[in-house]
């Protein structure tokens, strides 16, 4: 028994004898086509295996986008970004709707936190919110979800998650909306939650969804709204001790540490008021 042979190089031709009736009925009619057949079959495989090589020497390294594992440092020329989910807004007041957080599971044990960051046109600084979510099966102790919420230098940063529909298994984020120029720009650049977190629960983003009032429902406690808040509080603490320094602390003699620099003597003074008390002691 023979066998057609297999070329190396095998050429793919696209015209293939057709048999006629007045063919004769003889093996060199029907191997010739069957070769140009053969010859197909091997190009295609060749073709098959290289293309194989190919895509396992391009991908190699590569981090899959249904979700993989890498190591070292990620670059980023341009940034990153999660979601444009408004960009199309003519408004100034309202709010906009970012993501809807539906739970399947009410179990404990899957208290861990939400992450999102957000720019928004005309605000200063990104925005950044942590939801924290209390799941219990037990009614009697579940609680609504734990927000912090902070932007440095940003006075509209107003974050809202309410649960309109009292079933506790989901969840809206709103932004406030204002941003001064009737045109706003709400871009999620950052999204984190966790492998066992996100087993049992879906986040859906939202396209330019605007309302002009928030929806009724349980809020969820807020714990830091904005820390340029807490910033002037804290500068105001400081101007009141900054007023009775020189009553409260030592005789600096007429040093004021929040405003000038330490003279010399002001430190040699001190560094002998110590070693002059070390030698008492012994």
């Amino acid at each position: 028994m023979a066998y057609f042979d297999i070329s190396e190089n095998p050429v793919y031709s696209e015209q293939i004898r057709k048999f006629e009736e007045t063919d004769p009925g003889h093996a060199d009619v029907f191997n010739d086509v069957v070769e140009k057949l053969v010859d197909n079959d091997a190009f295609l495989k060749n073709a098959t295996v290289q293309l194989q090589e190919q895509t396992v020497e391009l991908t190699s390294g590569k981090v899959d986008k249904t979700g993989d594992t890498m190591t070292g440092k990620l670059y980023l020329e341009q940034g990153s970004s999660v979601f444009v989910s408004n960009d199309n807004g003519d408004f100034d007041t309202g709010y906009i709707k970012i993501a809807t957080i539906t739970w399947n599971s009410l179990s404990t044990g899957y208290r861990l936190p939400i992450s999102l960051t957000v720019n928004k046109r005309y605000g200063y600084t990104p925005i950044t919110m942590s939801l924290y979510f209390f799941t219990a099966s037990n009614e009697a102790t579940r609680k609504s979800p734990l927000l912090r919420a902070w932007s440095f230098g940003e006075t509209k940063t107003d974050v809202y998650v309410i649960n309109p529909n009292g079933d506790w298994m989901t969840w809206e984020i709103y932004l406030n909306a204002y941003d001064g120029l009737n045109n706003n720009f709400v871009e999620i650049v950052d999204f984190k939650d966790s492998k066992v977190g996100s087993d049992h629960y879906v986040v859906e983003f939202h396209k330019n969804t605007y309302v002009e009032t928030l929806p009724e429902g349980v809020r969820a406690e807020t714990a830091v709204s904005n820390v340029l808040g807490r910033i002037d509080e804290l500068g105001q603490k400081m101007a009141a001790i900054e007023a009775v320094w020189p009553h409260v602390m030592w005789d600096t003699g007429g040093w004021n540490p929040f405003t000038e620099t330490a003279p010399a003597s002001v430190i040699n003074d001190k560094i002998g008021q110590n070693q002059e008390a070390g030698r008492n002691e012994n």
